[in-house]
């Protein structure tokens, strides 16, 4: 759905430590069964790990919730192993769309990185996780909010041209892209795109590419083809003077609705319904070597109908195309055709 799509980038990651335990985590009369339990907790996060690798998701969640419940007895809240905890039944949680559950839990994350590890890099990661969860909850206001904190958190540990920094900032600007506030997103990418840009000068990096290409989509959605053009022959063409870019561009197609395997159709919205909005919208897609879309932008057609035709092509899936017996990304267009209702 294009509410997970904003946040592609920031995947569904669950750190797994495994490490024994030591002395000093069972210094206390019950030591011996603090250790056995300590183990087991060890050996629950590792399943918990596997079984969301599988996406086993409903399996894994009540081991998730036995690791948390061993390491909350066993560790005070300043412990990585049960911060760990914390982040993997979130994770779980997220995963099973239980957002209130996760929501709780990442506020708490926070709190723990805050008072005992303020420059943990991870801080800035779960404001990011925690945001995706505002956003699915229906609060865009509170989203930003934490995007922007994760921004500054990435800024203070890392300094402002980091490519972390491009990361956090590259989120943040596709948050405003999707709620349609172009304004703020365009000086975000230029960022991004400049940050990426002096970490590989020579060539066309995919984190480079994936930037062009979502600036692109932000000029098309402005009426300014011209310059989305001019950018996506940089991401899908040729680097400055080197060649072709590396890692490899994708191959391009035109119109590919036929060589689907499965091509949902957009629905109608209500807003669109009131006024009769028709026409046809091309959308953009990137598709990755198992057949995934990874990325769509709807580069014409009524601005009524884009959101819903982008949702769609999302769930589109292809046939894995292969370039000398090697799976390739292909980027193409969808066409959609309205008729109003």
């Amino acid at each position: 759905m294009i509410k997970f799509v904003m946040i592609k980038t920031a995947a569904l990651i669950i750190i797994s430590l495994i490490a024994p335990l030591t002395s000093s985590h069972a210094q206390t009369s019950q030591a011996g069964a603090e250790t056995s339990e300590g183990t087991e907790a060890t050996q629950l996060a590792v399943q918990v790990a596997e079984l969301y690798r599988q996406g086993k998701y409903a399996e894994a969640l009540p081991l998730a919730k036995r690791c948390l419940q061993i390491r909350e007895k066993l560790f005070t809240p300043n412990d990585e192993q049960l911060r760990t905890a914390v982040n993997n039944l979130a994770e779980v949680h997220m995963a099973l769309r239980k957002y209130s559950d996760a929501e709780a839990l990442f506020e708490r994350l926070i709190s723990t990185y805050r008072e005992f590890a303020p420059g943990d890099p991870r801080l800035a990661g779960t404001l990011q996780r925690l945001a995706v969860v505002k956003f699915l909850r229906g609060n865009p206001a509170r989203t930003e909010d934490l995007y922007r904190q994760a921004v500054e958190e990435t800024e203070k540990t890392y300094g402002p041209e980091d490519a972390r920094v491009a990361t956090a900032l590259f989120y943040l600007a596709e948050f405003y892209q999707l709620t349609g506030d172009y304004k703020k997103a365009e000086p975000l990418y230029e960022r991004v795109v400049a940050i990426r840009e002096k970490k590989s000068p020579a060539t066309v990096s995919e984190e480079l590419r994936e930037a062009l290409d979502r600036y692109s989509c932000l000029l098309h959605k402005t009426k300014r083809s011209a310059e989305a053009n001019q950018l996506e022959a940089r991401a899908f063409g040729w680097s400055s003077g080197k060649g072709f870019s590396t890692p490899p561009a994708p191959i391009i197609g035109g119109v590919i609705n036929g060589k689907a395997i499965s091509l949902p159709q957009p629905a109608y919205p209500e807003e669109a319904k009131a006024v009769r909005a028709q026409g046809v919208v091309r959308v953009r897609v990137v598709i990755d070597e198992t057949g995934k879309v990874i990325r769509t932008c709807a580069v014409e057609g009524p601005a009524l109908l884009t959101k819903a035709s982008e949702m769609a092509a999302r769930r589109a899936v292809f046939t894995p195309t292969k370039l000398s017996g090697q799976p390739v990304k292909v980027t193409g267009v969808i066409t959609y055709n309205f008729v109003a209702r």
